[in-house]
């Protein structure tokens, strides 16, 4: 995808395009979301008192493997990871913190 995006490609049309390439276990995965906004006020918000954000989602490449495959249980285990310097809400998985 890098290389397709380097030359010229949309960042959208590189992940539509490798995600339907035959025989591929690649799918489109949300992993998170990066805040565009500061934490704020908005009127006629739900829940009044708490912050408001506008934000867009992180999207990436997953994969599919079989559970044999794995070399670790790390490796099929997830967690949430806040990094406040690049405003980013993550979904990760627990060894690639």
């Amino acid at each position: 995808m890098i290389n397709a995006m380097n030359s010229g490609m949309d960042a959208m049309a590189a992940l539509l395009k490798y995600t339907a390439a035959p025989g591929t276990g690649l799918i489109p995965v949300v992993t998170g979301y990066q805040g565009l906004s500061p934490p704020g006020t908005v009127e006629n918000a739900r829940s009044e008192g708490i912050p408001h954000r506008f934000a867009e989602s992180v999207i990436t490449l997953g994969e599919f493997r079989p559970v044999d495959k794995l070399r670790h249980p790390s490796d099929m285990l997830w967690g949430y990871h806040y990094l406040p310097d690049e405003d980013l809400y993550l979904c990760q998985q627990g060894n690639h913190h």
